[in-house]
């Protein structure tokens, strides 16, 4: 078994090694993405609080609708739970056109457009996911992509060969397969990076690999679903929050305008949970509900667009777990799961991901030369025989 694994692992990983060291890299350049736009641009997302507060959307929306064209419309506005950040809201400027702009909520000012794309990210997010191969026209085989699910799926086995390499085969050895000594030369700091600094990080690169294959093949990911989350006949929820609804329902029914609907709903749904974000659209409210965990993790609220009665409510903890498990996948491919600290982790790992396929190449070239030096030094000797 272990010679069958070393076997694999070292043919595997010079098949695909540098495919892998690409998409390891590229992900970690992608983790902390939001953090660096921010930092680059902290007049549009950070703003100081006020005593007198934010003000109420029926006078901050209209003065910032009144700034823009004849006929644009707000179409959606995200307010975070931490008062230091902006608001975010999207216009609809007609004619296929609409921009996002961030907005001082305590002055009404507009701090500025939603930043471009970052460059550098884009080539890393289409590096990550397409090896930056553009998507094919019509029944083309998109190669990138499936280059990279393949070589992912090749990196799943990789880990799991060299895991099985890497345990030793006699008990007192277990503390040197943990080192990584820096005192005895370049080639034993290469290995112990390998061998030692590859056991320390195999456990979320398999998450990494496992969770990224399902968004590379449809197959994998019906198949993940079914099997880890499979759909079940539910109990509709709307027995449940019937009486959610009746309990929050504005008795007032007068007809109002749109702005004053939104904070109406936005006052309605922010005293039901302690919500890190609220997002209102035209008939829906989405509130997420954590910044650890399930990113993704929302109550989704439906309103009557005339009063702001919340008509409908589905709540996170009643949907179905194939919908919880979708958001986890995504927390745990990332790690934005646990915050700064375990995305920091991550990349880390996805880092050290990177060289793995480096170190192993290292160590199978040296290990080529040698032993076509000491053939060719056995040929001399049998020749001056």
């Amino acid at each position: 078994m272990r010679k069958l694994s070393k076997t694999l692992h070292q043919i595997l990983s010079i098949v695909v090694g540098i495919f892998i060291s690409i998409i390891c890299f590229s992900g970690a350049m992608l983790i902390f993405e939001n953090e660096f736009t921010e930092w680059q641009n902290p007049h549009l997302y950070n703003v100081t609080p006020l005593e007198s507060g934010a003000r109420p959307l029926t006078s901050l929306l209209p003065e910032i609708l009144a700034t823009q064209p004849q006929g644009a419309e707000i179409t959606y506005v995200d307010i975070k739970d931490n008062p230091s950040k902006s608001y975010t809201i999207d216009i609809d400027l007609g004619d296929d056109e609409s921009k996002t702009v961030f907005v001082d909520q305590y002055t009404g000012k507009i701090l500025g457009e939603e930043p471009a794309d970052i460059a550098f990210f884009t080539v890393m997010y289409r590096l990550h996911r397409f090896l930056l191969q553009s998507r094919p026209q019509g029944d083309g085989i998109f190669w990138g992509k499936r280059i990279v699910g393949i070589s992912t799926i090749i990196f799943v086995f990789i880990i799991i060969t060299g895991i099985v390499v890497w345990v030793p085969r006699r008990g007192r050895s277990w503390g040197n397969r943990f080192k990584i000594s820096v005192k005895h030369g370049w080639h034993r700091l290469w290995y112990d990076l390998h061998v030692a600094g590859g056991i320390y990080v195999a456990l979320l690169l398999l998450v990494m690999a496992l969770t990224g294959l399902t968004w590379a093949f449809p197959w994998y990911r019906t198949a993940f679903y079914g099997i880890l989350a499979p759909e079940r006949n539910e109990l509709s929820t709307t027995e449940n929050n019937s009486l959610n609804i009746a309990a929050n329902e504005p008795t007032d029914t007068t007809t109002l305008t749109q702005f004053a609907v939104w904070q109406r709903v936005y006052d309605d749904v922010k005293q039901r949970s302690n919500y890190v974000e609220i997002s209102i659209n035209p008939d829906e409210v989405r509130a997420r509900i954590s910044d650890c965990g399930n990113r993704r993790a929302s109550d989704y609220y439906e309103f009557d667009t005339a009063t702001g009665a919340i008509t409908s409510v589905e709540l996170y903890e009643n949907t179905s777990n194939n919908s919880k498990l979708r958001g986890w996948v995504y927390s745990l491919h990332t790690g934005s799961w646990g915050g700064f600290w375990v995305r920091l982790i991550y990349f880390i790992a996805a880092m050290f991901g990177a060289t793995l396929p480096l170190t192993g190449y290292y160590l199978w070239i040296r290990r080529t030369l040698r032993s076509k030096k000491q053939h060719s030094t056995r040929i001399e000797q049998d020749r001056l025989v």
